[in-house]
């Protein structure tokens, strides 16, 4: 168990990452709205997270980075309720993907747009598989935000995705840290914008056969002749 100056470190840390977060979608133009948050495993502790929100325009003052357990339950600091609305959801992403670290959940418009018209963003566009998207970006029916049992229902028919829509609502984006997961939400609401447009000139088409291999296969030869 972590210890109470490690604990306060690693939330100074997730504050100083929601900043890095808002100065992605801000600087990317992507999110001019920035209302979201971000959690955080907690290093060691892999049924702990720290949760905060993002520092957007309607935010009159950074809310404070708390720490919680898988089931919700507040270990340090004290959770405003309009983020602890969104904890069931964390939690469950969480339990069903052991691999994810951190996770950013926010209303990007195109992205946001397919999950209130009901749709899984497909594999159309160059920059879903640079991130790992073979198929689509899944969409979880609705439920509240209190509710995260179709978040984990659609992670686990799709246990690779970096993302996952939640129908009505919005994006919960993965990532190695929060900043990473918030250039990852740039990409994907990036490939949204475009498949939307593309649907205004006829319809999107899908990649050719084999693209996600040729696809990744150039990334990690680029990856392998920089080491």
């Amino acid at each position: 168990m972590t210890s109470p100056e490690t604990r306060s470190t690693f939330r100074a840390l997730v504050e100083t990452e929601l900043i890095e977060a808002t100065r992605i979608f801000r600087e990317s133009g992507s999110y001019p709205v920035l209302i979201g948050n971000g959690g955080w495993r907690l290093p060691g502790e892999p049924d702990r997270f720290a949760i905060g929100s993002l520092n957007g325009p309607l935010v009159e003052k950074a809310q404070e980075v708390v720490i919680l357990d898988l089931n919700g339950k507040v270990v340090e600091g004290r959770i405003n309720p309009g983020l602890f609305e969104v904890v069931p959801i964390y939690s469950a992403v969480f339990k069903a993907r052991p691999d994810v670290q951190a996770i950013v959940h926010t209303h990007t418009p195109y992205l946001a747009a397919f999950s209130v018209a009901g749709r899984a963003l497909p594999n159309h566009h160059l920059s879903l598989p640079r991130f790992g998207v073979r198929t689509e970006v899944p969409l979880a029916g609705w439920s509240t935000r209190y509710d995260g049992t179709t978040i984990a229902a659609a992670l686990a028919d799709a246990p690779d995705a970096p993302a996952v829509l939640h129908a009505n609502h919005g994006v919960f984006v993965f990532g190695k840290s929060i900043a990473e997961a918030a250039r990852v939400n740039v990409f994907l609401e990036e490939g949204a914008r475009i498949l939307f447009l593309a649907e205004q000139l006829g319809g999107s088409k899908p990649l050719p056969a084999g693209a996600f291999e040729s696809i990744q296969a150039g990334i990690r030869n680029a990856i392998d002749a920089l080491a």
